[in-house]
């Protein structure tokens, strides 16, 4: 497919940034863009009402979208309705589509587990294309396997000849599931010459608040230990232009890799990781990747990987994992 003068409607959560990297690469690629949320819900008590009542959510973000594509000018039809993950999207919604623009191709990327979005499925006869990070996923519902990728601004930081560090590893995330149990437990076997940085995100007070009176394992953390804004994209860049390490910690119910992983590879920085998987995937080196356990009750850092330097991939391999060859795989250019 040809992106110049296409039209596309792009339905993608807002995620740390990654929808504008996207939507700019397609319009860098030719495209015109028309961009909708798929949570029209931001606040942390919304998206908690919409993960508790997702029927009601679908229903009203469906109404939402219809008035907005009604209200376009001139009946605008779309080539490619291309859509991450589409959790609030209801079949209704679908089936007004593809009534208004019968000839526009439709593509959906999960970069969840379906294990964690269950409902998704109930949409996928309303696609021609379905891709999945998780390779589990894949197999299981004959859909088509493709990993993230990382943002064109991280291979600046991998040519940089930066060189002063003041923290050796880097972890950002979301604290759900276990990951505070897995920082802890981290925290206690890196060694006392290695800097730490962490980012440990909370998506407000009153969040932390709940799990601090309802998850023994934050019974002993303080509110200051947690940040209650996502991180910008310049302190996240800043961050892993002074490391060498980026740590991982999946999802323990995914078997996909995180972008975190695909960070590691835009900017050249080893990673630490929980991921089992990764031994299976192309850019799988000793020499840049560790794999230690939830737990951390089996530490197999060899103590030399701290310290020596990072191994380049190879070109083939590095261009894959870049946006705009997600992208052409995706959309089949």
């Amino acid at each position: 497919m040809d992106l110049k003068t296409k039209k596309i409607l792009f339905i993608c959560p807002r995620f740390f940034g990654y929808e504008k990297h996207i939507i700019a690469e397609l319009e860098v690629m030719g495209a015109e863009v028309s961009f909708l949320k798929d949570r029209f819900f931001d606040s942390p008590l919304q998206a908690a009402l919409t993960r508790l009542f997702p029927r009601i959510a679908k229903l009203l973000v469906s109404r939402f979208i219809l008035k907005i594509l009604d209200n376009m000018p001139n009946n605008t039809k779309f080539d490619v309705l291309f859509v991450i993950n589409g959790q609030t999207l209801s079949k209704i919604f679908l089936k007004n589509f593809k009534a208004l623009n019968p000839n526009a191709q439709s593509i959906l990327y999960i970069w969840d587990s379906l294990k964690n979005r269950k409902m998704l499925q109930e949409n996928f006869a309303y696609f021609d294309s379905i891709f999945t990070f998780d390779s589990a996923d894949a197999k299981k519902y004959n859909l088509h396997f493709r990993p993230l990728f990382f943002v064109n601004n991280l291979k600046a930081i991998n040519s940089s000849t930066f060189k002063t560090r003041d923290c050796q590893i880097v972890f950002v995330g979301t604290m759900h599931s276990d990951r505070i149990n897995v920082i802890k437990a981290f925290e206690g076997v890196v060694p006392s010459h290695v800097q730490t940085f962490f980012y440990l995100f909370i998506q407000a007070p009153w969040v932390y608040w709940f799990y601090k009176a309802t998850k023994k394992e934050y019974r002993k953390t303080k509110r200051e230990d947690f940040k209650f804004n996502p991180i910008t994209e310049a302190l996240l860049h800043e961050a892993y232009s002074r490391s060498s390490i980026i740590l991982d910690i999946e999802h323990p119910l995914q078997q996909g890799l995180t972008l975190r992983t695909m960070d590691s590879i835009g900017a050249g920085k080893k990673l630490i990781t929980t991921n089992n998987n990764i031994r299976h995937y192309d850019f799988y080196n000793t020499n840049n990747i560790a794999i230690i356990k939830r737990d951390a009750s089996e530490h197999l850092i060899d103590p030399r990987f701290w310290d020596t330097p990072y191994q380049k991939l190879d070109e083939h391999v590095y261009v894959r994992y870049t946006l705009r060859g997600w992208l052409k795989e995706v959309l089949s250019l």
